[in-house]
């Protein structure tokens, strides 16, 4: 078995879940409330920030010239396409750009962005190229089956372009890539290698779930400053 084909199998229960959460069901009925929305968009927001770092960190760990490209590619389309359509969607929303990259990080947020943050400084690039796995990859997956099922949050005008964006041919082609790397990363290593590899793929596709979990919760503090 393929090492991309263990760390699907393993996430599958996760993400057959995930696509069962309100969050991800009622954005594909468009009855999700613009408010959990917004709370998502300005959690995702601060979350792509540290996501966009890992990828530049990407880009200098990266073995050859190739691979370095690729990551400085998908940097690019990170910041110019993703961010730049969450700023859209949060004017169409009535948030100001000023209130987006401000908004205050909710704890769920602020544990996943650390724990990108350590493993891509701290692991190799086999554990940074997993790290980066179940974000393109679920997403991908839970638009694609929407936009697949003509889901009605297609016909919203702030539902509809996040789904098409996430379901789109490019965001599956760079999962798939990422997947492919994993692949010619993995062979010849040891078992308990590729162990602790998954472990990571794991967590972060766990961290993932939860993201969607704290924004249908509009997850606060507890105690707040």
């Amino acid at each position: 078995m393929k090492f991309s084909e263990r760390l699907k199998k393993v996430a599958r229960p996760i993400w057959d879940k995930g696509f069962t959460h309100p969050f991800v069901q009622r954005l594909g009925d468009a009855t999700l409330t613009k408010e959990k929305f917004e709370f998502y968009l300005c959690q995702d927001y601060a979350l792509l920030t540290e996501f966009n770092r890992v990828l530049a960190l990407g880009a200098i760990k990266a073995p050859d010239f190739s691979i370095m490209e690729k990551f400085s590619w998908l940097l690019s389309g990170n910041v110019n396409e993703r961010m730049n359509l969450y700023k859209k969607l949060s004017m169409l929303l009535g948030i100001s750009e000023q209130a987006l990259e401000k908004a205050k990080i909710a704890p769920t947020a602020m544990a996943y962005s650390s724990y990108l943050s350590r493993v891509a400084h701290e692991k190799d690039f086999l554990h940074l190229a997993v790290l980066l796995l179940p974000r393109f990859y679920s997403h991908t997956q839970y638009c694609g089956r929407l936009l697949a099922e003509n889901s009605k949050g297609l016909e919203h005008i702030v539902y509809g372009e996040w789904i098409r964006l996430n379901a789109s041919a490019g965001i599956a082609a760079y999962g798939d890539w990422l997947f492919n790397l994993a692949d010619e990363l993995a062979d010849a290593m040891p078992q308990r290698y590729l162990d602790g590899a998954e472990s990571v793929f794991i967590r972060c596709a766990q961290y993932d779930y939860m993201f969607f979990d704290m924004a249908y919760r509009e997850e606060k503090w507890l105690i707040e400053e």
